[in-house]
């Protein structure tokens, strides 16, 4: 199992943003509809989703490859943490523009 315990700072830090930032598009998500920032946010779901597929291959590589338990394990959560924020991506962008 990952240990985050023994996590760089820099990598707790880049998690805790990571989080921050998942936390805060999930609330703009449950009720926010389309406004003047719409076209940043548009360009920033239409940007982010291919980004996270890139992570989501890179990581299934990583779960069959890698030599590591810890990157085995760190690659399913990336995995599964991806599509699960893909999901919510794609379902925003319907909501919000169609």
């Amino acid at each position: 199992m990952f240990d985050h315990r023994r996590a760089s700072p820099r990598r707790a830090l880049g998690l805790v943003a990571a989080g921050t930032a998942l936390a805060l598009l999930g609330a703009a998500c449950a009720g926010r509809t389309a406004g003047a920032d719409a076209p940043f946010d548009r360009q920033f779901i239409d940007m982010m989703v291919p980004h996270h597929e890139g992570a989501t291959a890179m990581a299934r590589v990583a779960e069959t490859r890698g030599q590591h338990a810890e990157i085995k394990e760190l690659a399913a959560a990336i995995v599964r943490d991806r599509q699960r924020e893909i999901a919510q991506l794609r379902r925003c962008r319907q909501a919000w523009y169609g």
